[in-house]
């Protein structure tokens, strides 16, 4: 997969990790069908995957889609789309939230890059394809796209790059492997691209697509197949919207900048050697339910209790059981934990429309609808991270949060109960616009500087 610095990444807009920071993470699906798995190869060395749900399915009780967030907003996509706004998760303490949304969103958000970096960033743009993959997962720094792929596109795109492009290195075709034409980059930049009607694979070299697509082909032994641990795993949690788990020992941090610590509760994922946890949202009710099971302190130890007593804390309707040295834990979550809101996507202000300019004087409407210092901007460089506070009661119909650099957009219609919205900045310099919209005339009400 071809490597991409943290400012291009941020160009990409693919980038999940606003789902661990009071961003919006968009999913659907249920349990069903382990269908991920399927992906996952036997390895020596361990095994450290997750998966983000990208169908766009009847999941509502009107029938209506659901949009991911991982996925750029689409002014046209079919459908009104719903999107689950999530806030409050800094201050959550509970591995069962905090685990796959923290690690799950960014393994996916970072994998993905792999499809933009090879010129096949549309297959998870709704408003590009007409057909996006179902699916992003991550097996051991190995992205798998499926999905109903147009192999003739693919191929048109893939060799269609420029030298100089970060985001669309030109690719040559050069064998075919288990039915998956394979490409390579023209370039001197590392990373394979296998491609069939059924899925994308994009890998840093050729034995890791070659696992893949053999464990999917059912000629090299799934990990699940291979480890009794893994299968009780995700035989017992549930697989989610999102979802992420380890066997054996793995090493986080590249998932993370700085410290996995500082968004992961490591006192209480260490003990374990084995873990899955998932999360399912339920967008007719707004509430949101985890799974996790893990392996790795004996029974006997008081550890267990203690460390496993921490699961599921902050849910309700737990249910747990501890084994020997394994535990499951279930809970369910609504808003007094987090601020779980399905909100029509048509309905956010300021997404997929024209953005007034900052130098345009504010309509009355809107100047009347913010008071002064209305808004806090608190910059964490080590993140490139902009959180902009709610300090004011609004009356408006909607705010959007947007960066002028990076192309990050976050926007609410809650502006009654909303505590602060994340954007992600580019670190060489950006500027962070805030738009209020009242009847349908929006100005900048407030700006914020990164140099």
């Amino acid at each position: 997969m071809t490597r991409l610095d943290r400012r291009a990444l941020l160009r990409t807009g693919a980038f999940a990790a606003a789902a661990a920071t009071a961003g919006c993470i968009f999913a659907r699906g249920g349990a069903g069908e382990r269908s991920f798995t399927r992906w996952l190869p036997r390895s020596q060395s361990g095994l450290v995957a997750a998966h983000l749900d990208l169908e766009i399915d009847a999941e509502t009780q009107e029938s209506e889609p659901l949009l991911p967030l991982i996925l750029p907003d689409a002014e046209e996509a079919s459908g009104p789309g719903y999107t689950p706004q999530i806030r409050g998760l800094d201050g959550v303490d509970d591995p069962m939230l905090t685990v796959p949304l923290a690690l799950g969103a960014r393994m996916t958000g970072l994998a993905s890059i792999g499809l933009y970096a090879a010129g096949l960033g549309y297959l998870v743009d709704p408003e590009e394809s007409a057909t996006p993959v179902t699916k992003l997962i991550n097996a051991n720094d190995v992205l798998v796209a499926p999905g109903d792929v147009d192999t003739a596109r693919a191929a048109e795109e893939l060799r269609s790059g420029s030298p100089d492009s970060p985001f669309s290195i030109p690719h040559e075709r050069v064998d075919e492997y288990g039915g998956f034409e394979r490409y390579e980059p023209t370039t001197q930049q590392q990373g394979v691209v296998a491609v069939d009607d059924a899925a994308v694979v994009v890998a840093d070299d050729r034995a890791g697509i070659e696992a893949v697509i053999d464990t999917f082909r059912g000629e090299r032994t799934a990990a699940t197949e291979a480890h009794d641990r893994l299968g009780w795993l995700f035989d017992t949690a549930r697989e989610g919207h999102i979802g992420v788990g380890w066997l054996g020992d793995p090493d986080l941090e590249p998932y993370f900048f700085g410290e996995p610590g500082d968004a992961l509760p490591q006192d209480a994922i260490d003990p374990w050697t084995d873990l899955y946890a998932s999360i399912e949202f339920d967008p007719n009710t707004t509430e949101l339910r985890a799974s996790l099971s893990a392996y790795g302190v004996d029974g006997a130890s008081p550890a267990q209790n203690r460390v496993a007593s921490r699961f599921g804390s902050a849910g309700i309707d737990r249910e747990s059981t501890i084994e020997s040295d394994r535990v499951s834990v279930s809970a369910a979550y609504g808003n007094d934990v987090l601020d779980v809101r399905m909100q029509p996507r048509d309905e956010q202000g300021g997404s997929g429309d024209e953005h007034p300019d900052p130098d345009d004087e504010v309509p009355p409407a809107v100047d009347a609808g913010v008071p002064e210092d209305a808004f806090r901007f608190e910059y964490t460089p080590a993140e490139d991270r902009v959180d902009v506070y709610v300090e004011a009661e609004l009356d408006v119909d909607s705010i959007t949060v947007r960066t002028v650099e990076s192309e990050w957009e976050n926007s609410t219609s809650d502006t009654d109960v909303i505590e602060y919205l994340t954007v992600y900045v580019d670190p060489e310099g950006d500027e962070v616009h805030v738009i209020a919209t009242v009847d349908d005339e929006s100005g900048v009400v407030a700006r914020y500087e990164v140099e």
